[in-house]
């Protein structure tokens, strides 16, 4: 199906759901019926993603959302399975387990320098994350996620061009004593938990200490070592302490703790040439491995934060103080075969960050309605990477580096300032018009100290290098929405992102290392439509747009280095339409599609030899990707209740690279009958309930992401006389999984 075809395809499934919306919703609206109950209707959460507390079916805003029940029923555990969830988002495995992030609408952190920004922000309790190293942590005692598509260049924190993720704990309550474990048994000889233990002290007093661990073996074998590779040993804790002694005032503290030491990632080879060939043939399966190092990720990532809501006469007073701090180690056999072609790659990521915001929110439910603030950000950002390279034949490395073994040493150090003044106003104009100004100014001012050495093939001569640079923007957005009653929502938006510029620490000249990345700027215009019809027992939201992001930066592999440059223009077009249905009391059914076409609407150079990517598919971004799941709930005679749930995914394939060159892999990318299934009892009396559940029941695999090797992989004789242009190391999804959760409640 050709692009153009999708494209029509997909605005028609848009215009027959604003169709149906129209000629369909109306009617039943008008009808005079008797009211449902609570439980009779399709739920609704309650989000922030404006910085106040509104309906989701209120906000003017492309956002999924998710309730702390929710996450515990569907097990959303992790980004990945998060990506999952949503319409649209892929889950991007950058260095495995060490560095990941989420692409959004075509926007992805294609570079893991620490000079980068991410596109797509990660805001845990208001306090943003700000490197794919930082953010990989299993998600335990969580109020509520929700997912915001599109450029968030205005109320919050730090300015995205892409969307964020907003991730709430739960706070310290005041109603006594409580607490909940969840224990999991599940396969790979895996045990999971997590759970939090709340008292209030006082009326004014409370606490809460929040947990979770996991102790897997991985789903990768390791042929060559006979080790599981991509296990999980990680836990984290959290200890929060809220102080309320006015009904006006409630601040909140809390320190998080996270450690994890695994094994490394096992990367799967894929393409052409003897070495893959031969191991292909001891074993074809995605996930067995041949690495001779197993590698390990080592983690400590350090949080706490202070928040002070005050409510006073001119409306909530809001202070947020955060400090972050990271330690993390990645060692991983880089050519992910049993020679020593590139062995031991370690790899040092050092963070610390302080962030402080103000802003002062008016009441809600005024004609106007105003938020202003002020953002500050400090961090200091540190990488390195050791490699070894050549020294072993036949290999093309080798030849490279002329039969010498070189182990060079590359590393990033970044200062980060940024400030930024916010404010908007909405104006609502009468129970059904509402006009929304904002704007934000952004400063960010970023030092840079780049050191490498010794001199190697790939990242050139030794050098010490300094420079930094200072970027400012302001980016703007406007929102006209529409709610003829209760049940109909419109909008229109147009909405700006900013996204500072960077270093490439692995540049092969000074003037590379010295010459910072242009900023990514972004535009997108939104329809959107937040409906129900037949007595709410069908909630339709559709959101159309269409983005324009210039100056993209992009990482591509030009010959046989891998070099960050701006892309000229990238454009994004597309459709995402979430469905929810309760067709009759226990039952609830819907699907999420996902249409989005991302391509480079201009990029020259992206590939040796003045290679032209000028209208190539954005990697990581399937243009459709369709959820769909289906959940009843029988009553028992003895007052309990099974609650059965069965989902499926599908999503086309995606492109690895700008270049759209890994044909080997490609189709590889693509999903189908991803079928998860959870069944849940519980007892009308007592304190627990079990939950038998499984992902991926068919054991389907996919390939998440792939970088050719070919330099590594491919002999000189291969790769020159031969012709053979593709060896590909790949990260792949995780098996069949499955287990058992037993949930108890404390009283």
């Amino acid at each position: 199906m050709s692009r153009k075809t999708q494209l029509k395809y997909g605005m028609l499934c848009g215009g027959a759901t604003m169709a149906l919306v129209m000629g369909l919703g109306l009617p039943a609206l008008a009808a005079d019926a008797e009211p449902k109950p609570a439980d009779a209707t399709v739920s609704e959460v309650i989000v922030t993603a404006t910085k106040r507390e509104e309906a989701l079916s209120k906000v003017p805003v492309a956002v999924s959302a998710y309730s702390g029940d929710q996450i515990q029923a569907e097990r959303i555990t992790n980004f990945d399975s998060l990506s999952s969830a949503a319409p649209g988002p892929t889950f991007v495995p950058i260095s495995g387990a060490s560095g990941s992030q989420v692409q959004m609408r075509g926007l992805y952190a294609s570079d893991d320098s620490p000079a980068f920004d991410t596109p797509v922000g990660v805001f845990i309790d208001d306090v943003y994350y700000g490197s794919v190293a930082s953010f990989y942590p299993d998600f335990f005692d969580v109020q509520q996620i929700a997912v915001l598509r599109g450029p968030q260049g205005t109320t919050f924190g730090r300015n995205t061009v892409g969307g964020a993720l907003q991730i709430t704990s739960n706070k310290p309550s005041f109603d006594g004593f409580s607490g909940v474990t969840n224990l999991t048994v599940r396969n790979f000889n895996g045990l999971e938990g997590d759970g939090y233990f709340n008292a209030a002290f006082s009326d004014s007093l409370a606490g809460r200490f929040a947990f979770g661990f996991k102790d897997v073996d991985g789903y990768q074998h390791n042929i060559t070592n006979d080790t599981n590779l991509n296990d999980k040993k990680v836990w984290s804790a959290r200890a929060s302490l809220r102080f309320r002694p006015t009904d006006d005032l409630d601040v909140l503290a809390s320190l998080t703790y996270t450690h994890e030491d695994s094994n490394g990632d096992g990367p799967v080879l894929y393409g052409q040439g003897a070495l893959i060939a031969s191991l292909k043939a001891i074993s074809n399966d995605p996930h067995d491995v041949f690495v001779d190092d197993d590698g390990q990720t080592k983690r400590n990532v350090y949080n706490g934060f202070i928040r002070v809501d005050w409510d006073n006469p001119l409306g909530t007073f809001t202070s947020i103080s955060a400090y972050r701090r990271l330690n993390s180690l990645y060692v991983e056999d880089i050519d992910g075969s049993p020679l020593r072609i590139a062995p031991d790659k370690d790899d040092h990521n050092r963070e610390k960050q302080f962030s402080q915001e103000f802003r002062l929110t008016s009441p809600s439910g005024q004609p106007l309605e105003w938020i202003a603030g002020l953002y500050f950000l400090k961090q200091s950002t540190f990488r390195s990477e050791t490699y070894t390279f050549g020294g072993l034949g036949p290999w093309r490395i080798n030849t490279l580096t002329a039969g010498a073994t070189q182990r060079p040493t590359i590393s990033g150090d970044i200062d980060t300032f940024s400030y930024a003044p916010f404010a908007e106003l909405k104006w609502n104009i009468n129970d059904q018009w509402a006009l929304t100004f904002g704007a934000r100014y952004t400063h960010d001012e970023k030092k840079n100290h780049t050191v490498q050495g010794p001199a190697s093939v790939f990242f050139g001569a030794a050098k010490d290098v300094k420079s930094e640079e200072t970027w400012n923007a302001v980016t703007p957005r406007a929102i006209l929405a529409f709610k003829p009653n209760e049940d109909l929502f419109f909008y229109a938006s147009a909405s700006t992102g900013f996204k500072s510029g960077g270093y490439n620490y692995a540049a092969a000249t000074v003037i590379q290392a010295t010459t910072p990345l242009l900023p990514e700027k972004n535009v997108t215009y939104e329809l959107g439509a937040k409906t129900f019809f037949f007595d709410r027992r069908l909630s339709v939201n559709l959101a159309l747009y269409k983005s324009n992001t210039k100056d993209l930066q992009v990482r591509s592999l030009v010959g046989a280095t891998l070099m960050s440059t701006n892309a000229g223009e990238a454009e994004t077009k597309g459709l995402e339409l979430e469905v929810a249905a309760k067709p009759f009391d226990g039952a609830n059914i819907g699907f999420n599609y996902a249409y989005t076409d991302a391509t480079y609407a201009s990029f020259k150079g992206c590939a040796a030899g003045g290679v032209d990517c000028t209208g190539n598919q954005i990697p990581f971004t399937p243009r459709n990707a369709l959820n769909v799941f289906a959940q009843y709930t029988w009553d028992l005679d003895s007052g309990g209740s099974f609650t059965a749930r069965v989902e499926d995914r599908w999503a086309s394939h995606y492109e690895l690279t700008p270049q759209n060159n890994l044909f080997l892999i490609r189709d590889k990318t693509a999903r189908n009958g991803w079928i998860n299934a959870f069944l849940t009892y519980e007892p009308a009396e007592g304190n627990w309930k079990v939950q038998a559940w499984g992902r991926n029941l068919a054991d389907k695999t996919a390939v998440t992401f792939g970088t050719n090797y070919f330099f590594y992989l491919l002999t000189n004789t291969e790769a020159t006389v031969g012709g053979l242009t593709e060896a590909d190391r790949t990260s792949v999804t995780e098996p069949r999984t499955y287990g058992v959760t037993l949930t108890y409640r404390f009283q």
